[in-house]
Protein backbone atom coordinates (compact mmCIF):
# COMPACT_ATOMS: atom_id res chain seq x y z
CA UNK A 1 0.00 0.00 0.00
CA UNK A 2 2.37 2.89 0.98
CA UNK A 3 5.81 2.82 2.57
CA UNK A 4 5.42 5.34 5.19
CA UNK A 5 2.19 6.83 6.44
CA UNK A 6 2.61 10.56 7.75
CA UNK A 7 0.06 11.90 10.86
CA UNK A 8 0.85 15.19 12.25
CA UNK A 9 -1.49 14.84 16.18
CA UNK A 10 -2.43 11.47 17.96
CA UNK A 11 -2.72 12.16 22.34
CA UNK A 12 -1.16 8.48 23.13
CA UNK A 13 1.19 10.03 25.46
CA UNK A 14 -1.06 11.08 27.81
CA UNK A 15 -2.37 7.39 28.56
CA UNK A 16 1.18 6.31 28.46
CA UNK A 17 1.56 8.72 31.34
CA UNK A 18 -1.62 8.66 33.32
CA UNK A 19 -2.90 5.22 32.79
CA UNK A 20 0.31 3.34 31.96
CA UNK A 21 -0.69 2.18 28.79
CA UNK A 22 1.85 0.23 26.93
CA UNK A 23 2.15 1.20 23.25
CA UNK A 24 2.70 -2.15 21.68
CA UNK A 25 -0.68 -3.40 22.11
CA UNK A 26 -3.52 -1.45 23.90
CA UNK A 27 -7.17 -0.15 23.72
CA UNK A 28 -6.84 3.13 22.40
CA UNK A 29 -6.93 4.14 19.22
CA UNK A 30 -2.83 3.91 18.92
CA UNK A 31 -1.05 1.22 18.71
CA UNK A 32 1.87 -0.59 17.17
CA UNK A 33 0.01 -4.05 16.21
CA UNK A 34 -2.71 -1.81 14.65
CA UNK A 35 -0.37 -0.75 11.93
CA UNK A 36 -2.15 -1.81 8.46
CA UNK A 37 0.92 -0.25 6.32
CA UNK A 38 4.89 -1.27 6.00
CA UNK A 39 6.11 1.63 8.36
CA UNK A 40 4.38 4.53 10.11
CA UNK A 41 5.88 8.30 11.36
CA UNK A 42 3.34 9.47 13.94
CA UNK A 43 3.75 12.89 15.67
CA UNK A 44 3.09 12.50 19.21
CA UNK A 45 1.08 15.25 21.22
CA UNK A 46 2.28 16.17 25.15
CA UNK A 47 -1.47 17.41 26.07
CA UNK A 48 -1.51 19.74 28.61
CA UNK A 49 -4.88 20.34 30.13
CA UNK A 50 -4.63 23.99 31.67
CA UNK A 51 -7.59 23.41 34.07
CA UNK A 52 -5.67 20.43 35.91
CA UNK A 53 -2.19 21.00 35.56
CA UNK A 54 -0.69 23.04 37.89
CA UNK A 55 2.95 22.71 37.06
CA UNK A 56 2.93 22.46 32.85
CA UNK A 57 6.85 22.29 32.61
CA UNK A 58 7.23 19.26 35.26
CA UNK A 59 4.05 17.75 33.91
CA UNK A 60 5.34 17.79 30.08
CA UNK A 61 9.12 16.95 31.00
CA UNK A 62 7.35 14.15 32.86
CA UNK A 63 4.87 12.64 30.05
CA UNK A 64 7.41 13.10 27.71
CA UNK A 65 10.39 11.09 29.90
CA UNK A 66 7.82 8.28 30.27
CA UNK A 67 6.72 7.63 26.72
CA UNK A 68 10.33 8.65 25.32
CA UNK A 69 10.95 5.19 27.86
CA UNK A 70 7.94 3.04 26.64
CA UNK A 71 9.27 3.56 22.63
CA UNK A 72 12.32 2.86 23.49
CA UNK A 73 11.20 -0.94 25.10
CA UNK A 74 8.82 -1.71 22.45
CA UNK A 75 10.03 -3.32 18.85
CA UNK A 76 8.71 -2.17 15.70
CA UNK A 77 9.00 1.74 16.52
CA UNK A 78 11.56 4.02 17.25
CA UNK A 79 12.20 7.59 18.38
CA UNK A 80 13.02 10.12 14.94
CA UNK A 81 14.31 13.37 15.65
CA UNK A 82 14.70 14.23 11.53
CA UNK A 83 13.89 12.84 8.00
CA UNK A 84 17.39 11.32 8.68
CA UNK A 85 16.11 9.12 11.43
CA UNK A 86 12.41 8.44 10.17
CA UNK A 87 14.46 6.96 6.75
CA UNK A 88 16.74 5.34 8.53
CA UNK A 89 14.05 3.43 10.69
CA UNK A 90 12.35 3.22 7.19
CA UNK A 91 14.94 1.14 5.75
CA UNK A 92 14.95 -1.15 8.69
CA UNK A 93 10.75 -1.60 8.42
CA UNK A 94 10.39 0.57 11.81
CA UNK A 95 7.89 3.10 12.59
CA UNK A 96 9.05 6.62 13.95
CA UNK A 97 7.91 8.41 16.79
CA UNK A 98 8.29 12.38 16.83
CA UNK A 99 7.94 14.22 19.76
CA UNK A 100 5.48 16.86 20.34
CA UNK A 101 3.90 19.55 22.72
CA UNK A 102 0.40 20.99 22.72
CA UNK A 103 0.15 24.10 24.87
CA UNK A 104 3.24 26.49 25.01
CA UNK A 105 2.29 26.61 28.00
CA UNK A 106 5.00 23.98 28.99
CA UNK A 107 7.42 26.77 28.70
CA UNK A 108 6.22 28.58 31.70
CA UNK A 109 7.56 31.86 29.97
CA UNK A 110 10.62 30.89 30.19
CA UNK A 111 12.55 31.10 26.32
CA UNK A 112 15.07 28.57 27.94
CA UNK A 113 12.38 26.11 28.30
CA UNK A 114 12.41 25.66 24.80
CA UNK A 115 16.13 24.56 24.52
CA UNK A 116 15.83 22.64 26.97
CA UNK A 117 12.51 20.03 24.92
CA UNK A 118 14.18 20.24 21.96
CA UNK A 119 17.20 18.63 23.72
CA UNK A 120 14.79 16.17 24.99
CA UNK A 121 13.52 15.57 21.46
CA UNK A 122 10.77 17.40 20.61
CA UNK A 123 10.32 18.93 17.56
CA UNK A 124 6.49 20.55 16.86
CA UNK A 125 5.11 22.76 19.64
CA UNK A 126 1.24 23.44 19.36
CA UNK A 127 1.12 27.55 20.93
CA UNK A 128 -1.81 27.33 22.73
CA UNK A 129 -4.96 24.95 23.30
CA UNK A 130 -8.00 26.44 23.25
CA UNK A 131 -6.90 29.09 25.95
CA UNK A 132 -4.89 31.51 26.93
CA UNK A 133 -1.37 30.96 28.26
CA UNK A 134 2.11 33.26 28.20
CA UNK A 135 2.82 33.09 24.19
CA UNK A 136 -0.64 33.49 23.09
CA UNK A 137 -4.53 33.41 23.14
CA UNK A 138 -6.88 30.29 22.11
CA UNK A 139 -9.51 29.95 19.67
CA UNK A 140 -12.51 29.55 22.19
CA UNK A 141 -11.90 32.60 23.76
CA UNK A 142 -14.18 34.52 21.94
CA UNK A 143 -10.92 36.93 21.44
CA UNK A 144 -10.14 36.61 17.58
CA UNK A 145 -8.46 39.67 17.12
CA UNK A 146 -5.68 39.31 19.92
CA UNK A 147 -2.54 39.21 18.23
CA UNK A 148 0.31 36.54 19.77
CA UNK A 149 1.81 38.26 23.25
CA UNK A 150 5.67 39.41 23.17
CA UNK A 151 6.77 36.44 24.25
CA UNK A 152 4.93 34.54 21.40
CA UNK A 153 6.75 36.09 18.91
CA UNK A 154 10.08 35.70 20.69
CA UNK A 155 9.05 31.76 21.42
CA UNK A 156 8.60 31.58 17.49
CA UNK A 157 11.48 32.77 16.63
CA UNK A 158 13.52 30.62 19.02
CA UNK A 159 11.81 27.56 17.35
CA UNK A 160 12.33 28.67 14.08
CA UNK A 161 16.22 29.14 15.31
CA UNK A 162 16.03 25.46 16.80
CA UNK A 163 14.29 23.86 13.77
CA UNK A 164 11.27 23.17 16.02
CA UNK A 165 8.09 23.43 13.86
CA UNK A 166 5.22 25.82 14.70
CA UNK A 167 1.98 24.61 14.41
CA UNK A 168 -1.16 27.11 14.69
CA UNK A 169 -4.04 24.38 16.02
CA UNK A 170 -5.79 25.97 18.59
CA UNK A 171 -4.70 29.49 18.14
CA UNK A 172 -6.82 32.11 17.44
CA UNK A 173 -7.08 34.03 14.46
CA UNK A 174 -5.34 37.16 15.43
CA UNK A 175 -2.82 34.88 16.73
CA UNK A 176 -2.47 32.52 13.21
CA UNK A 177 -1.72 35.98 11.50
CA UNK A 178 0.66 37.00 13.53
CA UNK A 179 2.39 33.60 12.80
CA UNK A 180 1.72 34.03 9.10
CA UNK A 181 3.26 38.03 9.62
CA UNK A 182 6.61 36.82 11.31
CA UNK A 183 7.38 33.41 10.92
CA UNK A 184 10.07 33.19 8.40
CA UNK A 185 9.90 29.23 7.34
CA UNK A 186 6.48 27.12 6.96
CA UNK A 187 4.12 26.78 9.56
CA UNK A 188 1.49 23.37 10.33
CA UNK A 189 -1.84 23.18 11.40
CA UNK A 190 -1.18 19.96 12.59
CA UNK A 191 -5.29 18.77 13.68
CA UNK A 192 -7.65 21.15 11.63
CA UNK A 193 -10.29 21.44 8.96
CA UNK A 194 -12.30 24.03 6.76
CA UNK A 195 -14.50 25.91 8.68
CA UNK A 196 -16.50 26.43 5.16
CA UNK A 197 -17.48 23.08 5.14
CA UNK A 198 -17.92 22.98 9.47
CA UNK A 199 -18.74 26.19 11.28
CA UNK A 200 -16.52 25.59 14.33
CA UNK A 201 -14.10 27.53 15.28
CA UNK A 202 -11.50 25.11 15.79
CA UNK A 203 -11.50 24.98 11.84
CA UNK A 204 -9.83 26.93 9.01
CA UNK A 205 -10.89 30.07 7.76
CA UNK A 206 -10.61 29.81 3.42
CA UNK A 207 -8.50 32.77 3.87
CA UNK A 208 -6.09 30.95 6.43
CA UNK A 209 -5.94 27.84 4.60
CA UNK A 210 -4.43 30.20 1.37
CA UNK A 211 -2.09 31.74 3.45
CA UNK A 212 -0.96 27.93 4.64
CA UNK A 213 -0.89 27.06 1.07
CA UNK A 214 1.05 30.61 -0.08
CA UNK A 215 3.92 29.91 2.72
CA UNK A 216 4.45 26.26 1.68
CA UNK A 217 2.88 25.10 5.00
CA UNK A 218 0.90 21.80 5.81
CA UNK A 219 -3.01 21.10 7.15
CA UNK A 220 -3.76 17.83 9.32
CA UNK A 221 -7.05 16.55 8.32
CA UNK A 222 -8.59 16.00 11.49
CA UNK A 223 -11.30 12.94 12.06
CA UNK A 224 -13.27 14.17 15.48
CA UNK A 225 -17.27 14.60 14.06
CA UNK A 226 -17.77 17.78 15.66
CA UNK A 227 -15.08 19.16 13.63
CA UNK A 228 -16.22 17.37 10.68
CA UNK A 229 -20.04 18.28 10.86
CA UNK A 230 -20.44 19.57 13.92
CA UNK A 231 -22.10 16.75 15.64
CA UNK A 232 -20.92 13.43 17.19
CA UNK A 233 -21.49 11.53 14.36
CA UNK A 234 -19.84 11.48 11.16
CA UNK A 235 -18.81 8.66 8.51
CA UNK A 236 -15.93 8.97 5.80
CA UNK A 237 -17.85 11.42 3.54
CA UNK A 238 -17.76 13.77 5.57
CA UNK A 239 -14.13 13.54 5.40
CA UNK A 240 -14.02 13.39 1.84
CA UNK A 241 -16.55 17.01 1.71
CA UNK A 242 -13.17 18.46 3.87
CA UNK A 243 -11.10 17.01 1.34
CA UNK A 244 -12.82 18.29 -1.38
CA UNK A 245 -12.75 22.58 -0.31
CA UNK A 246 -9.34 22.09 0.85
CA UNK A 247 -8.51 20.53 -3.05
CA UNK A 248 -10.82 23.73 -4.28
CA UNK A 249 -8.43 25.97 -2.23
CA UNK A 250 -5.12 24.51 -4.30
CA UNK A 251 -4.14 22.56 -1.38
CA UNK A 252 -3.48 19.74 -2.97
CA UNK A 253 0.29 19.51 -1.80
CA UNK A 254 -0.70 21.08 1.76
CA UNK A 255 -2.72 17.92 3.26
CA UNK A 256 -2.11 15.40 5.17
CA UNK A 257 -3.28 13.11 8.55
CA UNK A 258 -3.78 14.83 11.57
CA UNK A 259 -6.45 12.08 12.88
CA UNK A 260 -6.50 13.76 16.54
CA UNK A 261 -6.21 9.68 17.79
CA UNK A 262 -6.62 9.21 21.28
CA UNK A 263 -7.64 13.24 21.77
CA UNK A 264 -11.23 12.84 20.99
CA UNK A 265 -14.18 10.87 22.36
CA UNK A 266 -16.00 9.48 19.21
CA UNK A 267 -14.07 8.73 15.57
CA UNK A 268 -16.02 8.61 12.32
CA UNK A 269 -17.74 4.97 11.68
CA UNK A 270 -15.51 3.04 9.72
CA UNK A 271 -12.20 4.93 11.14
CA UNK A 272 -12.31 3.57 15.01
CA UNK A 273 -8.76 3.19 15.49
CA UNK A 274 -5.39 3.50 12.83
CA UNK A 275 -6.13 -0.27 11.85
CA UNK A 276 -8.93 0.97 9.79
CA UNK A 277 -7.25 4.03 7.59
CA UNK A 278 -7.50 1.55 4.69
CA UNK A 279 -11.10 1.67 4.56
CA UNK A 280 -10.79 5.63 4.41
CA UNK A 281 -8.03 4.62 0.87
CA UNK A 282 -10.90 2.57 -0.38
CA UNK A 283 -13.71 5.05 0.03
CA UNK A 284 -11.59 7.45 -1.52
CA UNK A 285 -10.82 4.82 -4.34
CA UNK A 286 -14.68 4.40 -4.71
CA UNK A 287 -15.10 8.26 -5.38
CA UNK A 288 -13.18 10.82 -7.77
CA UNK A 289 -9.73 10.74 -5.67
CA UNK A 290 -7.15 9.34 -8.00
CA UNK A 291 -4.41 7.67 -6.34
CA UNK A 292 -1.90 10.43 -6.98
CA UNK A 293 -3.95 12.52 -4.44
CA UNK A 294 -4.73 9.75 -2.13
CA UNK A 295 -0.69 8.68 -2.11
CA UNK A 296 0.07 13.14 -1.73
CA UNK A 297 -2.59 12.57 1.78
CA UNK A 298 -1.38 9.42 3.29
CA UNK A 299 2.53 9.66 2.47
CA UNK A 300 4.13 12.13 0.00
CA UNK A 301 2.85 15.71 1.03
CA UNK A 302 4.41 14.94 4.88
CA UNK A 303 7.64 13.49 3.83
CA UNK A 304 8.00 16.68 0.72
CA UNK A 305 7.09 18.91 3.38
CA UNK A 306 9.60 17.33 6.31
CA UNK A 307 11.95 17.24 3.53
CA UNK A 308 11.54 21.41 2.59
CA UNK A 309 11.88 22.44 6.33
CA UNK A 310 14.61 22.39 8.51
CA UNK A 311 13.52 19.33 10.51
Amino acid sequence: MFDNVFDLHCDLPTAVYIDKKPIDSNDCHWSVDKIPFRCFTQFFATYINQTTVKNPFSYAKNMITAFKNEVEKTDGICLAENMTDIEHNQKRGLNSAVLTIEGGEALEGRIENLEYFYKLGVRLMTLTWNFENELAYGVMENKDTKTLKPFGLKAVNKMETLGMIVDVSHLNEGGFWSVAEHASKPFAASHSNARSVCKHKRNLTDDQVRCIVDLGGIIGLNFYPVFLNGSGYADVTDILRHIDHFLLLGAENNIMLGCDFDGIDTTPRGLENISKLPFLIEVMQKNHFSDDIIAKIFQNNGKRWLNSIPF
